[in-house]
């Protein structure tokens, strides 16, 4: 008979276990953002739901496989599109798309946007707005320049400065709602 009970027990020992170590991955691995503002039109819009890849913000002690060594898998990339937590504004969650990685020189002049002093293929015209920065700027360490894609109607690096790696919360990764355009990044 107690052969027995501790047979049950060990399963539902499992059972927690390994109910979990799904939660766990889950959590860490992708969570849902549903865009607010148009301020990445045409790429999102109003209410467009995705997928956010969270393995693209994983930093691990200095360890990496990508080369990185800021994060344990590949981190984000020039033209990437992020979604990130200000920890000092305390707002909610924002997306932006990735101008500008650690160490680049942004320089935005005329509505064109360059990186290192070669014109983005996102930087279509757009009217320059006060900007909290001087152009040209380069992007500290540990740190990225975002922008939306609708700079007209996008708040941003441009006014409110960088991103901390810290603040990142992943990569978007899967437009899933509508489903009519469902597409991956």
């Amino acid at each position: 008979m107690t052969h027995h009970i501790w047979t049950q027990l060990r399963g539902v020992a499992e059972m927690i276990i390994i109910t979990a170590l799904v939660v766990i991955f889950i959590r860490n691995v992708a969570i849902t953002y549903t865009v607010n503002g148009p301020s990445m039109e045409p790429a999102f819009q109003e209410d467009h739901r995705v997928l956010v890849n969270r393995l693209g913000a994983v930093r691990f002690w200095g360890i990496s496989l990508y080369g990185q060594p800021d994060f344990l898998f590949e981190g984000p990339e020039r033209g990437d599109i992020i979604v990130f937590e200000p920890q000092q504004s305390g707002t909610e969650k924002i997306v932006k798309r990735v101008v500008g990685l650690p160490g680049d020189k942004v320089d935005i002049s005329g509505g064109v946007v360059k990186v290192n002093e070669i014109p983005t293929n996102y930087s279509d015209q757009f009217t320059e707005t006060k900007s909290h920065h001087k152009f040209p700027v380069v992007v500290p360490p540990d740190s990225y320049f975002v922008l939306g894609d609708n700079r007209d109607q996008s708040n941003d690096s441009r006014n409110w400065g960088y991103v901390p790696t810290e603040d990142i919360v992943g990569k978007v990764w899967l437009l899933y709602w509508p489903w009519q355009e469902t597409s991956t990044y």
